[in-house]
Order: C-alpha cells, then structure tokens, then sequence
C-alpha cells in the first residue's frame, strides 16, 4: 500500500482607492479610468493616518481579514468623513486586478457606479496558497512546491530527503508529491510497514497425511492414491487406500483432520485379497454426497453425510443376479444436478441409460430409453450417457443412438429430450453409423464446447443447442497421417477461465497448452511448456491435465524436465510458471524426479492434489504460492527476508535438499 502526500491554495494582494473630494492618482491597476489605486502592503493604518477598510460582497470588516476571497472587489464608496484622514482620503482594499465591466464604471471621485459590477482576478500560481494569519500575507507555495508564489515549481521530496517514509518503505516521487510504499518482504500503508513473516505456515505446499505408510515387499513405499476429490461443505470426501482398501475419507486440510470415514465394503475376497468398495463419481445433492461403491449388492448408489453412521446404500439400481449367477450392477456414474433433481447414468433391465432422481429412494427410476431395443446379437442396446453438463436452462451429453455416437441435450422432459446435431453422419464399411464422440464438454459464457470428430479427426467444437448452431471452432491439428487417417488435436481437459477456454490439445509440438476465446483466430498455443524431441525424435510433451481455478488463476499439472509437477497460469506465455518440483533432482536414468502430481482440487484458501515426493502418492495441501524453500527444508524467518536451511539427514542450499549419502 502507499501513503501519497501534498496541497495547493491561492492568494491576492489588496490596492486602495482615494476619497470623495480628492484628485485621483492613476487609476491603472483597477483597470477603469477615474479610479485611482496603489498596492497596499498591510491592512492596518497607513502613514496620513487614514484606514484601509476590506470589503466582502459590499460589508465593511475588520482589517485582519483576509484579504485574498475572490469576492472581494470595491462596489462602492463606503468612507466618511470620521474614517478619513485629515486630508481627507480614504482606502478601499480590492484584489489585484479587479476590474468593472461596463464602458465607464469607475466616477471621478474614486467610487464605482453602483450599476457596475467588480471581478475578481486572481495572480497567485495555481499551486500557492494565500496565507493572511500567523504573520504571513501574500501568496505561498503549496506543499510539495517550490517558489514566491507566484510561480511554483515541484518539490522531489525524495532527492532532498524532506519525505516522511520510513527506513522499511521506498519513496516515490509524484508532481507536488511523494509515494511511500513498502518494501518487497514488508506489508502496510507506506507509513507503517511490519515484517511479512514469510515462514507463516510453511511450507506453502506441504503432504497433509501420509495414509498408507509403511513399505511394500520390494522395499517402495506404499501409496494411498487419493481420487475423487469433492468439496463438501467445510471439508473434503475423497477415495484413498490404506490397509482397509480403496474406502471412503475425509479431511479439513489437517493432520487430525483426515480420517477414513466408513470402511463400506469390509471383508477379504476369496483370493484373501482386502475388498474395497472404490467409491467414485461423487456428486453433492440436497446437502449429502451421492457416489457409486462396490457393496454386497454390487456397485450401486450409495449417499453420505460424512459421517459414518450417514454413509448408506441409497438404493440398488439394478437388483439380482445375471445368467452366469454374477450379482448385476447399476454401475452409476457422471451424476449431475440439473433443475433441482440429480441426473446420472447407470444400468440396468433396458440397457446403460439415462436416470433421474429426486433425492428419495422412490424417486429414482430411469428418466428415458434413449436406444431401446437389442442388438442383431440380441445384446441390450445401451445408449451409455456420458459428459452431462448444464449450460443455462439445458443438459447436454453424448450419447448413443441409431445415429452413432453423437451431442444429445434435454430439457428435464422426455419429450424435450433429443439429439443436437448428428455431427458425423453417414455409415462406415461395415454399414455402421459412423459417430463423432463428443467429450470433454465444457460451459463458456452460456455456449458448449466439446471436442469432435467430424470427418476431419477429434477436434474443437461449440454448440448453442442447435442443429445450425453446432459448428467446428478450430481444426488445430489439420492434414493426414501417413496412413491417409485425418490428424487429430484431440483436445482434453476443457476449462473455463477468465473469459476464455483453456485446454490441452496435440499437433507436431506435441501435447501442450492451448486457449480459444471460440473463434478459429482466437484459438492458439499459449506456450510449448516441454519443447524439444524424445529419444524417439517425436516431440516432447507436457501434457497438461487436472486443470482447476484457484486463487486467480488456473493450476494444472504438467511434465517438462523437472518432471510432472504442480503449475500455473493466467493465460499467457510469460504468465506459465512451475508452481513447485516437489522431487528436485534427477533419477537414475538421468531424467528429472517427477512427483506425479494430479486430481487437483480447489477448496477454500487450498488447493489439494496427490503426489509422491519420495514416500508413496498422498494427499498434499498448497496455497498456490511460489515455494521458495524445499520440502526437506526448514524456513527461517528474517526481518525483510527469509532463509531455507536444509533439514537433517538432507543437504543443498535449502531450496533444493538432497537425502544425505552415508
């Protein structure tokens, strides 16, 4: 912050004119002919004994008045014969320069017309102030300003050391003034600036629990893999494996805060192998979360409210057993609020098709059929919907039909439940729909984007809902491979970000990062993140993925020659920048450490993902800072500054700490 210093002000000086009776002197300083006047440098008694007298708007005041208000001008002779000299002249105070504005305003007896009207002019500089108390009249210059004046020029404060900052601010300076701000490693207005305790909760991206510890047979550490990362409420559900199985937990971004909530498939397999009932799909409706696990029914829709008590079986979508006595699953997945009721996909008696439900066991049923019937080999035919994403008023998805695998949308009715656009019409040899395969749909500003295959490969798409309104953005990967097959971009990873759409997409560069604003013009590289070749003299690829908005700006993971580590970015080149190497160093084969991050998720003032730095895939915590000091490191604090010392056992300057070698 900054504190900014400095003021202006104006002043006049006053003139006199004679008295009824008298012979004018000149009367060139009032600008009017027959009215005399002389500049008066004090308003107190003058040496022929007479009175200077200031008048404000036609009232006579004390002569300590100021003499500077622009309402000050003579209007007419107030003198009398008591207040004038033995001569018999008298003063009038007028500031400099004022003049009536009539042909012949001024009498040969000293006085203006009454008809006539005085205008006041101002000669101070406009960066002087008039002062006419505490001993000083005329015009002075303001704060910040140099001058008699009358003319003022600026004060660089900061050169002559006249400014107030303190020893913890830098000084700026402005025209009539000056800028305190403080200085890098100090926070406040300019004036007070306190030491930034840099050291504050280090380290900024830090492993909140190791889950699963201990070591496997080979000697590498054992990971717990935490997945499925969701927000709910003041904490966050995830899956995570330790010696109970993949099994449901929580955590509020603590130590003590992390925890297995319900270890919902219990029990070992036939092989004695640990079950675990792999919850994923999550999705929070109605202030629980809705999520598919493995139970004794099968992978079913389950609920909880991060409790264990509160983590149920919500209902069996798809009960009994098949032909070959295996238990049938419901298998429930891409769950999505939409029109206040949750939508999903899940299977059962008609196929892989799209259900709805209103939060009750009895409200859940499937919504529509959308490819009934079997199959020439009598298999049920699936229709298998997949991506739901709510752009305004609709839910969009792929699915599969008749047409092939083409965009699909829907109202929350079944009669306004249809296909978008068959995109990619027409039969293969084997007289088979040919389909585009929509994923990866995104809402931007109220418009879809998707990536396609249109005939031209898997590329950059965007719909309004319509059939003429479902076009393709931008071929990035044009041309054809060797084998005549169209190039295909491929783009992943679609997410909305400050205005514009940020994604992955592949062309001879490799996998990099790419923008669109949803234009083919709009739609570039925003930087080759890993630029080179592999030893296979393909490009090198960076292959950004897990993109999530957090604190201003997108992270992402992202692999170069530190390896696949944590990133950012605002969208443009210079703006690309590693967040953290949490494994600093090179392996064995020569090539960067990498810690595998991924599954990011923005919650609060964290950001949480999961990666190895050393002792298994676990759930980590970052701010989204720049971390200066390594994770073996201790941060020490300095008043201005901060220093990184290496912990014990490890040894480097601190930003990078390597295992000691015994």
């Amino acid at each position: 912050m900054r504190v900014r210093f400095g003021m202006i002000g104006v002043v006049v000086v006053a003139v006199a004119c004679s008295g009824p009776g008298k012979v004018a002197p000149d009367a060139d300083a009032l600008g009017c002919d027959g009215c005399s006047s002389e500049i008066v440098e004090d308003s107190g008694p003058v040496e022929d004994g007479s009175t200077t007298e200031v008048l404000d708007q036609g009232e006579e005041t004390s002569a300590d008045t100021t003499l500077c208000s622009p309402e000050l001008c003579v209007v007419e002779n107030l003198c009398t014969e008591a207040e004038c000299a033995p001569d018999g002249s008298c003063q009038y105070v007028v500031q400099v320069g004022a003049q009536c504005d009539d042909e012949d305003p001024c009498t040969g007896m000293g006085t203006c017309d009454e008809e006539a009207t005085c205008v006041a002019a101002n000669i101070c500089h406009e960066n002087a102030q008039c002062l006419t108390s505490d001993g000083q009249n005329g015009c002075v210059c303001g704060e910040g300003y140099e001058g008699d004046g009358l003319s003022c020029v600026d004060t660089d404060e900061c050169a002559d050391g006249s400014h107030a900052c303190p020893e913890t601010a830098s000084c700026s300076n402005t025209v009539g003034a000056y800028e305190c701000d403080c200085l890098p490693g100090y926070t406040g207005d300019g004036m007070v600036c306190a030491d930034i305790n840099e050291c504050f909760g280090a380290p900024w991206t830090f492993q909140v629990k190791d889950i699963y510890e201990g070591e496997d047979q080979f000697g590498y550490p054992l990971s717990s893999s935490p997945e499925q990362l969701q927000v709910f409420g003041a904490h966050l559900l995830f899956a995570a494996q330790d010696e109970s199985g993949v099994e449901l937990w929580r955590t509020d971004g603590t130590l003590e805060g992390t925890y297995l909530v319900k270890d919902i498939n219990p029990g070992t397999n036939f092989s004695g192998a640990t079950k675990s009932s792999n919850p994923r799909h999550m999705e929070v409706y109605q202030d629980r979360v809705f999520f598919a696990a493995s139970g004794m029914g099968g992978v079913e829709l389950w609920v909880s409210d991060g409790t264990s008590d509160g983590t149920t079986l919500f209902k069996d979508l798809y009960p009994g057993t098949g032909s070959n006595n295996s238990i049938q699953e419901g298998e429930p997945s891409h769950l999505t609020v939409y029109d206040g009721r949750l939508f999903f996909a899940a299977d059962g008696p008609e196929g892989r098709e799209l259900w709805v439900s209103d939060g009750t066991s009895e409200g859940t049923s499937l919504f529509l059929d959308i490819w009934p019937g079997s199959s020439p080999q009598g298999y049920i035919r699936d229709s298998n919907p997949a991506d739901l994403t709510v752009v305004g008023d609709q839910l969009f998805f792929a699915a599969t039909s008749d047409a092939g695998r083409e965009l699909w949308v829907t109202d929350g009715t079944v009669e306004g439940t249809y296909e978008v656009a068959d995109i990619h019409p027409g039969n293969n040899e084997q007289n088979l729909a040919l389909s585009s395969n929509p994923s990866a749909l995104v809402d931007l500003a109220g418009t879809l984007f998707f990536a396609a295959d249109g005939g031209q490969g898997v590329e950059l798409w965007r719909s309004d809902g319509t059939t003429p309104g479902t076009v393709l953005v931008s071929d990035i990967y044009p041309g054809a491979s060797e084998s005549g097959l169209p190039l295909s971009s491929s783009p992943e990873g679609l997410t909305a970000f400050d205005g514009t759409l940020v994604f992955s997409a592949r062309t001879d560069q490799g996998r990099e990062l790419w923008k669109s604003d949803g234009s083919a013009e709009g739609t570039v590289l925003v930087v080759e993140i890993y630029p080179g070749l592999t030893v296979w003299e393909t490009a090198n690829s960076s292959n950004p993925a897990s993109f999530q908005v957090f604190s201003d700006a997108l992270y992402f993971a992202a692999t170069n020659e530190a390896g696949r580590e944590l990133w950012k970015t605002d969208g443009t080149a210079e703006g690309t920048i590693l967040v953290r190497d949490l494994t600093p160093g090179l392996d064995g084969a020569g090539n960067g450490r990498t810690s595998m991050v991924t599954h990011l998720q923005a919650h609060g003032e964290q950001l949480f993902l999961t990666a190895n730095a050393g002792w298994g895939v676990e759930l980590w915590s970052s701010d989204g800072s720049i971390q200066e000091c390594d994770v073996h490191a201790d941060c020490i604090n300095h008043p201005g500054s901060f220093e990184c010392v290496c912990k014990a056992g490890f040894s480097g300057d601190g930003t990078i700490c390597m295992p000691v070698v015994p």
